[in-house]
């Protein structure tokens, strides 16, 4: 439980990304067209969270190097609190962009989002 899942899908549109939802790896965004993409993440949270790139599915955020997978990380205060992380970058196509945590994340609120949009196509 590492990696949110997605069950409620707001917008779908073209084909640059595809979503795909695991028991085991949680819910991982496939980049299909490179280019330059917008990421954000909010999280009702009370511990790390963030984006990652071609990161595990099974390991706690904070634990992982930068090298292992690019991260953008969230560090709430201790409180469960809506928090946001986002982040622009050039993805290849291939990459594997997913909304992380530390595992300790069980809210099912409505906050809970997860956006995804390419900006620029390469």
């Amino acid at each position: 439980d590492k990696v949110r899942r997605f069950s409620n899908i707001r917008a779908n549109t073209g084909t640059s990304i595809t979503y795909a939802d695991s028991a085991t790896n949680g819910g991982s965004f496939t980049i299909n067209e490179a280019g330059i993409y917008a990421v954000t993440y909010s999280e009702v949270a009370n511990s790390n969270f963030g984006i990652t790139v071609n990161a595990t599915g099974t390991t706690n955020i904070s634990t992982l190097e930068y090298a292992t997978g690019r991260r953008q990380q969230g560090l709430p205060d201790g409180a469960a609190e809506l928090d946001c992380v986002s982040v622009t970058l050039r993805l290849a196509a291939s990459d594997v962009v997913r909304a992380h945590t530390d595992g300790a994340h069980t809210s099912t609120s409505t906050s809970v989002q997860f956006t995804i949009c390419q900006v620029v196509k390469l």
